[in-house]
């Protein structure tokens, strides 16, 4: 999504923000709340994997996404995601330096977000009436998302940069070029259909905010390169292929049409 505009006029006011509260309102707040909500959003995901079905876990994700973007999209466009926010920067919709800034944010929230996760599912092994009570984030390995047995790293890429370039497409088409209401609800749906069809497969992360916060905290590194180099190339393919075809004028670098 494209970042909030802050530049509007302060509320109660016609004129424009200047000097510090210009920058705050530009540089500090939008990063801020991508850090809230990528730290929400991990929480709810790590804590989501302790669910057996992946229905189950494709609704706590698809959910929690479309309330984050609701909550936090006047604010920062509600981004939650690095890869997110490199389509949105290719596609136009943001500024490369305040990209760069939520993409370090992200990754702090999604540390943060997974750090509480385990502070609430360790709860060590203890035997009571001879009935062991079982470590949940060790038993659900820190909620890191893995390939399934069977299924090769470059397979694990492909499927993971379709899947993020539908997510990312459904955020320019939706959010930055069309605006629509709907918008949070339909990146909701965007990512409860992605988890369905590739959570049993790669585990559908789309987000390497998603996969690096757990990742750091439970200090498990197994085809971490997957779940960046594959929703890179999605973002890559959706903000590329937006901006060249498929973007308003205002957007689109090909055959602009002044009408519109």
């Amino acid at each position: 999504m494209s970042a909030a505009n802050e530049e509007s006029p302060i509320l109660g006011s016609k004129q424009e923000p200047t000097g510090l509260t210009r920058l705050f309102l530009k540089y500090v707040r939008p990063p801020v709340g991508e850090f809230h909500a990528v730290a929400l959003f991990v929480f709810v995901g790590v804590l989501s994997s302790t669910n057996a079905d992946t229905l189950s876990v494709a609704v706590a994700h698809g959910l929690a996404i479309a309330l984050l973007v609701a909550v936090y999209g006047g604010i920062s466009g509600g981004h939650v995601n690095p890869a997110v926010t490199l389509g949105v920067v290719i596609g136009g919709g943001c500024e490369v330096f305040v990209g760069l800034l939520y993409i370090i944010f992200q990754l702090l929230g999604g540390v943060f977000g997974a750090a509480l996760a385990r502070m609430v599912l360790t709860v060590g092994y203890a035997t009571t009436d001879n009935v062991t009570q079982v470590d949940l984030y060790e038993a659900i390995g820190g909620g890191v998302p893995q390939l399934a047995d069977g299924v090769k790293a470059w397979n694990g890429v492909f499927v993971e940069a379709i899947l993020t370039f539908i997510l990312v497409l459904t955020v320019l088409m939706t959010e930055v070029d069309q605006q629509l209401s709907v918008a949070p609800l339909c990146i909701g749906f965007a990512v409860l259909v992605d988890i369905i069809v590739g959570g049993s497969i790669t585990g559908a992360a789309m987000n390497p905010a998603r996969s690096f916060g757990p990742a750091l905290v439970a200090g498990i590194w197994t085809n971490e390169w997957i779940y960046w180099i594959g929703p890179i190339l999605g973002a890559l393919f959706a903000g590329g292929s937006y901006r060249a075809f498929l973007a308003k004028s205002e957007y689109r670098i090909l055959f602009k049409d002044k009408s519109e």
